[in-house]
C-alpha cells in the first residue's frame, strides 16, 4: 500500500515540496558521508541496519566510482554483503569514492543509493 501510495505521487509534487523532502532526508544523516583516512589505511564501511520500509529483502552492492574520485583503483572486499573493507591507495590529497546500491525484490525493484567519499590524509577519522 505504501508503495502504491509513493507511485501514485509520481509528478504531482511542486518543486518546493522536493526540495523540503531533500532537506528533511539530509537532516536524518542521508547527505554523502565523508571521512578521512590515512594512506594504507583498512577501510571498512557497513550499511548495517539497512531495511525496505516494504519489508522486502534487499540485496547489497559496493562500488568506485572512479570517474568521480581522483585517487587510482582499489579492491573492494565482499561487495555483494552489507559490510566491506578495502585498502586506501597511497596517494595523499586524493579521493576515493564509494557508492552503495540497495536493491529490494519487490515488484517493481526499487533502488537506493548512498556515496561515501575518503580522503586520503594524514590524519584518520573513523565511523
Amino acid at each position: 500500500m505504501k508503495l502504491a501510495e509513493n507511485l501514485s505521487r509520481l509528478g504531482t509534487e511542486t518543486a518546493f515540496e522536493v526540495l523540503a523532502r531533500a532537506a528533511a532526508l539530509e537532516a536524518e544523516g542521508k547527505s554523502i558521508i565523508a571521512i578521512t583516512a590515512s594512506p594504507g589505511q583498512t577501510v571498512t564501511l557497513s550499511a548495517a541496519g539497512s531495511s525496505d520500509p516494504d519489508g522486502n529483502k534487499i540485496t547489497y552492492r559496493w562500488f568506485q566510482y572512479l570517474e568521480a574520485g581522483t585517487a587510482s583503483r582499489t579492491d573492494i572486499l565482499r561487495q555483494e554483503t552489507s559490510k566491506i573493507t578495502f585498502k586506501a591507495p597511497n596517494e595523499p590529497g586524493r579521493t576515493v569514492h564509494i557508492i552503495l546500491e540497495l536493491r529490494d525484490n519487490g515488484t517493481p525493484n526499487l533502488f537506493a543509493y548512498r556515496r561515501t567519499v575518503v580522503t586520503l590524509g594524514d590524519k584518520c577519522t573513523s565511523y
